[in-house]
């Protein structure tokens, strides 16, 4: 199962998907069932991962884990290589197939978006990482009991 998240300029909210999603992956064994990447709807707006999110990944998890991110476009992937597609808001999801795109929240079955975080402090980006955990926690949880896996908690 692959899996892509999408923001607008692939710096924040979406290399902080993809890492945070890893990382549960990794606690659970389960990196060898699951991968993922991430992706800008357009043009990344700087060429690596926002400071405040590489900062905020690093407190949390206690490893620079966006020290190499290099923000990508949705246009140098091939979108068929994915199974599942998240996007951070609603308006992300019109370039791609409605079949297997959702926002990160409305996967999880949870209303509202995460919104862009350009600018903001610090600390708003470590309130985002709490609650993208739990969306891809329930999330994790939804795509092993789809693919027959249970009991896969830590």
């Amino acid at each position: 199962m692959k899996v892509l998240f999408v923001c607008l300029g692939n710096t924040g909210r979406s290399p902080m998907a993809k890492a945070i999603f890893e990382q549960i992956l990794k606690q659970r064994g389960l990196e060898n069932e699951m991968s993922a990447d991430s992706a800008a709807n357009s043009d990344p707006s700087l060429p690596y991962a926002e400071p405040e999110a590489r900062e905020a990944i690093k407190r949390y998890f206690r490893m620079d884990l966006l020290a190499d991110h290099i923000p990508k476009s949705i246009d140098s992937l091939d979108l068929r290589d994915f199974d599942l597609v998240l996007t951070m808001e609603k308006d992300l999801k019109r370039n791609f197939p409605p079949e297997k795109t959702y926002t990160l929240k409305e996967y999880a079955g949870l209303k509202g978006k995460f919104p862009d975080l350009w600018h903001k402090p610090l600390d708003v980006y470590l309130r985002y990482i709490d609650e993208m955990k739990d969306c891809l926690e329930i999330i994790i949880e939804r795509i092993l009991k789809e693919r027959g896996h249970f009991n896969h908690s830590i």
